[in-house]
């Protein structure tokens, strides 16, 4: 199963958020066809069902930091299927609450769609209800003490709601090579020239990348069904072999690595090459190299 849910994560960035936007979409809609509000909730209540909202939204970002630990347990479909359903269920949720303060602002939830719109949304959030909706004078201890708590509470709840959810879109959720099992699992449902392509264009930020005193990592190229890593080297003894084959092959064959790619016909390539850009040596590790 996870290896039919492996392509979702294959998707672009933001296929995924616009799927979880429908998804939410979806939940709401939903909602509103099986659902009849026949309550009515203020606008203190209204404004801790967004905060609520809020935290939900980022604990299903959170789950995609779990990807490599689902992966490695045989669970990857089942935290897709929660992460996409628990989007459906905030959006129902959000309905819910939105149809009630509608019902509390003019007697029905035609206004239940703005709780979905951001800005639209804060009508919903600051018409003050109806006449035959309003309650009466609540005690001091109600309306100065309890009341003024909820709202700063949920204020600020909102508030690191929206930046904590920031930070997780800044931030990569996870890391493939955490998990040897996610590894293969992506290297399969790629093709090899799609794998080498995305482990080039992956390392491309970092380079140059060195090494150590002597090499250089400068290009990792990508070509059909191979994948060069480029070296310069600063000093080096004419005749000194710069590595072995044997000793490559133990980096590359792993599944963890470039196992899977090599097994399908790929190639992993290392070149070096002085300064000056002259061949010093070239290795070309293919699966008969991890066999050997």
């Amino acid at each position: 199963m996870d290896r039919i849910f492996i392509h979702i994560l294959l998707l672009p960035e933001w296929t995924l958020m616009f799927a979880g936007i429908l998804c939410a979409i979806l939940g709401g809609l939903i909602a509103a066809w099986r659902l009849t509000i026949r309550h009515s909730i203020g606008r203190l209540a209204f404004l801790w069902a967004k905060a609520l909202f809020n935290v939900g939204v980022v604990a299903l970002q959170l789950g995609g930091h779990a990807v490599p630990f689902a992966a490695d347990l045989g669970l990857l479909w089942i935290l897709i299927t929660v992460i996409f359903t628990g989007a459906a269920g905030l959006g129902g949720m959000l309905y819910y609450a939105s149809a009630a303060r509608s019902m509390n602002m003019r007697g029905d939830s035609k206004y239940a769609w703005m709780g979905f719109v951001p800005i639209v949304a804060l009508v919903l959030l600051f018409t003050p209800a109806m006449a035959d909706q309003q309650k009466p004078m609540r005690g001091r201890m109600v309306r100065y003490v309890r009341n003024p708590i909820l709202l700063v509470t949920a204020l600020v709840a909102i508030i690191m709601g929206q930046a904590l959810s920031k930070v997780l879109d800044e931030t990569p959720a996870y890391d493939v090579v955490d998990s040897t099992t996610l590894v293969g699992l992506i290297s399969g449902a790629m093709t090899v020239e799609e794998y080498f392509a995305s482990e080039s264009e992956g390392m491309r930020a970092s380079l140059p990348m060195e090494l150590d005193e002597v090499k250089t990592l400068t290009r990792v190229d990508a070509e059909g069904k191979s994948l060069e890593f480029v070296y310069v080297v600063s000093d080096h003894q004419p005749g000194v072999a710069m590595n072995s084959t044997s000793t490559l092959a133990e980096i590359v064959c792993p599944a963890e690595s470039f196992g899977g790619p090599l097994s399908r016909g790929g190639q992993v390539i290392f070149t070096y090459r002085d300064p000056d850009e002259i061949l010093i040596d070239r290795y070309v590790i293919s699966v008969a190299d991890c066999s050997a």
